[in-house]
């Protein structure tokens, strides 16, 4: 009897024990879970959840439901992450800050209505951080509501003493309603804020007024830039297209030129430019500094065909053959055409037969129909 009392005994011990045990793996498996987040292990993570027990007696939904949005919107299920944050604040105890987080969620839904209604019931704790008012404006610039968006930023720039990045995304949002004037002023608020900028500051400003076709302002924004950062290439080069854009080539040639002094890789697109501004001499002067052996052989040949320069083109042949450049069909196709502009038709003919791209093929074609006649009456080809 003694002794059944005694095994008795220990099976209660043991089955408290057990029952203890399960008790704390149930407890566990939410912490557990909060360390896989925390070591971005979230798929496991989101296993570990689904396992959890929530008829525990003083479960605590607050903190399991928010855990499971957090786990849910890094799996990129936004639609599951916005479901479980609104359960978690169900809740009272559950921190405001989870309207943060279904803002978040929505947003990346493309839902800006939820993101803006997230927003306005996360009270002073989204209206007092200016990434967050910015954030807000831009869900009101989604939906479309222009009005709003620019009102949002009027509003904050005032609330947060004059904080110049609310200027700058104003302008970004005017240029895109082409209000251009309205852009400047606040491209220049921005600029005179004493807010730190740099070159890719006004590299963001000229580009987007050059989007929208306002190529003058963007000339202006950048040459401004220009004299403040003298030793950053990338505004030269933008300024450069811009002038290409209207067509300056020779003033756009000059800038890629200076750029060039601080960036060598842009001393090929000067000489281009020079090129085709029709400045021989200055385009072959450039063209000797360029550092890519291979790209200052196929432009050196193009600014001799250009120019008529067919005898100083043909003695390049030793030189596009010893960099390999002669098994590109069109170097071939265009050493052809100097050898046909010297009236040397054999040689000119023994390249065009090795041509075979469509385009080229068909140039061929033409040429050798062309130097047909030049052979029956060479006078018609002087």
């Amino acid at each position: 009897m003694k002794q059944l009392i005694i095994i008795l005994f220990l099976a209660l011990i043991t089955l408290t024990h057990a029952s203890e045990k399960k008790k704390e793996q149930e407890v566990d498996l939410v912490s557990l879970a909060a360390l896989l987040v925390n070591d971005g292990f979230y798929r496991r993570a989101d296993e570990t959840l689904n396992t959890v027990d929530t008829n525990e007696k003083n479960f605590n939904f607050s903190y399991f439901y928010t855990l499971r949005g957090v786990v849910a919107n890094k799996l990129n299920d936004y639609e599951s992450a916005v479901k479980y944050f609104e359960k978690a604040l169900e809740y009272p105890e559950t921190d405001k800050k989870v309207h943060l987080y279904i803002a978040e969620a929505s947003f990346k839904m493309k839902d800006y209505e939820r993101t803006i209604q997230a927003l306005d019931d996360a009270g002073e704790l989204a209206s007092s951080k200016i990434n967050l008012v910015a954030f807000k404006a831009e869900a009101y610039w989604k939906l479309k509501r222009y009005n709003s968006a620019i009102t949002t930023l009027d509003s904050a720039y005032e609330r947060f003493n004059n904080e110049a990045s609310f200027m700058k995304q104003k302008f970004f949002y005017l240029v895109q309603l082409s209000l251009f004037q309205e852009a400047l002023i606040s491209a220049k608020i921005y600029l005179n804020s004493g807010a730190k900028i740099d070159a890719q500051t006004y590299l963001a400003f000229a580009t987007a007024l050059r989007s929208a076709g306002e190529t003058k302002k963007a000339i202006l924004m950048l040459e401004e830039g220009r004299l403040k950062f003298t030793s950053e290439p990338k505004l030269t080069v933008l300024l450069a297209h811009l002038y290409v854009d209207r067509g300056e080539l020779f003033a756009a040639a000059n800038l890629f030129e200076n750029a060039s002094y601080f960036d060598r890789n842009f001393t090929k697109e000067s000489s281009e430019l020079y090129r085709r501004a029709k400045a021989f001499v200055h385009a072959l002067y450039l063209n000797s500094q360029v550092l890519n052996q291979e790209e200052k052989l196929k432009q050196r040949l193009a600014i001799y065909v250009e120019f008529k320069e067919y005898n100083r083109a043909i003695a390049m042949r030793s030189a596009l053959q010893r960099s390999g450049l002669m098994d590109n069909e069109d170097i071939r196709y265009a050493l052809a055409y100097t050898y046909y502009m010297d009236a040397q038709y054999d040689k000119s003919e023994a390249l065009l037969k090795t041509l075979t791209k469509p385009d080229l093929f068909s140039k061929a074609i033409t040429l050798r129909n062309t130097m047909e006649k030049c052979r029956e009456n060479r006078w018609d080809c002087i």
